[in-house]
């Protein structure tokens, strides 16, 4: 498993909870994780990371929640 470093876009509520893109051992994917960290959701079968992030930054929309990204800008 690989640990990123994340960075945070501020454009949904922190109380609808966080999206962002993992890699797993087999593809990349989707969490949607609450507030209080007690429930998540999983969406995943993305070939690429950039597929996954731009999964999350539509379901982080959708949700109005923060937008994490994994993604290091120059």
């Amino acid at each position: 498993m690989t640990v990123l470093q994340f960075r945070k876009y501020r454009a949904g509520n922190p109380r609808n909870g966080e999206c962002y893109a993992v890699e797993t051992s087999i593809d990349y994917g989707v969490v949607h994780m609450s507030r209080s960290g007690d429930s998540a959701g999983w969406d995943g079968g993305y070939k690429t990371m950039a597929e996954a992030e731009i999964a999350a930054w539509h379901q982080a929309r959708r949700r109005n929640c923060i937008f994490l990204s994994s993604m290091v800008q120059a």
